[in-house]
């Protein structure tokens, strides 16, 4: 919506706005550069969808929102990226040369530090009263 009303007007950005897009910008310049070519897939003994976890893992860094946490708690718990026992066979694979066992850890942990869709829908409702 940002970007749709910034194009929609014709006066110059104020600074602020300036420096939050140059900040959304280099956050994305520095995401893994997963194509979701899928050879990773197929060396991990854990059958998890990398390019998929890869994904949701660049959205936390440039941009974390509640959603994530709700698609990732659709995910069935073997699939999450803590399920990774880092053991290095999709990286041996990856074109891209991406250390997928450290991205597992650090997106782990980043959604570890999120709060759960539940606890979202209690702080809602305790808000409401």
């Amino acid at each position: 919506m940002i970007f749709y009303f910034t194009a929609m007007t014709e006066k110059p950005l104020r600074p602020k706005e300036v420096d939050l897009l140059f900040e959304i910008a280099s956050e994305m310049k520095n995401s893994l550069p997963c194509t979701a070519c899928r050879y990773c897939c197929a060396e991990c003994p854990k059958v998890l969808d990398i390019p998929m976890l890869l994904g949701h893992y660049n959205e936390v860094r440039f941009s974390p929102a509640i959603n994530i946490g709700m698609r990732m708690d659709a995910v069935q718990k073997e699939k999450l990226p803590s399920a990774c026992i880092g053991c290095g066979e999709c990286s041996k694979m990856c074109p891209q040369n991406i250390d997928i066992p450290l991205a597992m850890k650090k997106f782990s942990d980043a959604l570890a530090k999120m709060p759960s869709w539940a606890d979202f829908c209690r702080q809602r409702e305790k808000a409401q009263k």
